[in-house]
């Protein structure tokens, strides 16, 4: 077959440059395939460490040096670890520990509830729970090693996490500067700015997410407390947890307290804990988290969700709680690059 007319061929660096690239792509993608674990650790890390930048930089700004604010930081941090350890993590075992030695009691009154019977009609939710226990109570010996294999691996990665944290309000500044060392004098300036703007919005996404988990799961803690709930604590820290997970955290939590406080307390005490907990939802969903996200990641309702519901297509829970801020950070660039592209537009017309 005759060569195209004006086509010129290819030589043998091109193919040798081309195979090379491609082969390069699928080291880096098999790479990060084997290590993502440790990667989503730092990724975590990077996050808990953005949300933790201004609390350091605040004690700066009262004259402390970096390194003992850093210090002061997280050594409150550790005090309230300890305070919530001798205090409230005991009396949460021990509710938790009351929970499941009842769970068979409690799933017995959610039976004879006119809800359950409907469900169990039309879904057969009796047969799949008592065949979902089955399976959980068969092989014991193997569930207790996988359990013990993920507390042992849960507590490593907190730990790595802890200390790559701590690394980071330490020395992140100095990598920071020595990246920046390897890029033309007349760019560093935009890059550092660059890169203080996805820190202060991913920081501040980051920090006030924390915050409204803590304040939802205060007030669950608060509600079920006062309509005598006697699992208040595990099922607060619960939604506290899952007030975290974007978009399907509420939906969640609203199951779990109306189930709970059901079997456990009533249909008047689940009715109350429901209203309360869909009012305060409302409250969230439509003043606290819009204030936080207008602040620090401005980003379209349409859009965070379609962000989040790709991160849990793509990375599952860890995806879907890492999802808003990796777009927070892309945004940042993508908005530094349009300005540059108008600006230079502006600058030759």
């Amino acid at each position: 077959m005759s060569q195209a007319r004006g086509v010129p061929p290819l030589s043998d660096r091109t193919v040798w440059r081309v195979g090379l690239n491609t082969v390069a792509l699928v080291s880096l993608v098999l790479l990060v395939r084997a290590a993502w674990q440790v990667i989503t650790w730092i990724l975590v890390a990077l996050f808990l460490a953005l949300a933790l930048e201004p609390l350091v930089s605040w004690l700066q700004r009262r004259g402390l040096r970096r390194g003992l604010a850093v210090l002061t930081v997280c050594l409150s941090f550790v005090a309230l670890l300890v305070v919530l350890l001798r205090s409230v993590v005991p009396l949460c075992l021990h509710q938790l520990r009351l929970l499941l030695e009842e769970a068979p009691l409690l799933f017995g009154k959610l039976r004879r509830t006119g809800a359950f019977a409907w469900l169990d009609s039309h879904l057969e939710l009796g047969a799949l729970i008592h065949e979902r226990l089955r399976q959980g109570g068969s092989g014991s010996l193997h569930s207790m090693v996988e359990l013990a294999r993920r507390v042992f691996i849960g507590v490593g990665a907190a730990i790595a996490v802890s200390f790559l944290s701590l690394f980071m309000l330490l020395f992140g500044r100095d990598v920071v500067d020595s990246l920046l060392g390897w890029f033309e004098p007349d760019k560093r300036e935009r890059l550092l700015g660059l890169a203080q703007r996805m820190s202060h919005r991913v920081g501040g996404y980051v920090g006030g997410a924390l915050l409204l988990a803590a304040m939802e799961g205060t007030v669950v803690g608060i509600v079920l407390l006062s309509v005598g709930v006697p699992y208040f604590l595990p099922l607060a820290l619960l939604v506290a947890l899952l007030a975290i997970v974007p978009l399907m955290g509420s939906a969640l939590s609203a199951v779990l307290l109306g189930v709970t406080t059901l079997a456990s307390t009533g249909m008047h005490a689940a009715l109350v804990v429901l209203g309360v907990y869909l009012a305060y939802a409302q409250l969230d969903a439509h003043v606290l988290r819009p204030l936080v996200q207008r602040h620090t990641i401005q980003m379209n309702p349409l859009l965070i969700t379609v962000v989040v519901l790709l991160g849990a297509g793509i990375a599952g829970l860890l995806g879907t709680l890492l999802a808003l801020p990796v777009a927070a950070a892309v945004q940042v660039l993508l908005q530094d690059v349009r300005a540059r592209r108008e600006a230079l537009r502006r600058s030759s017309a």
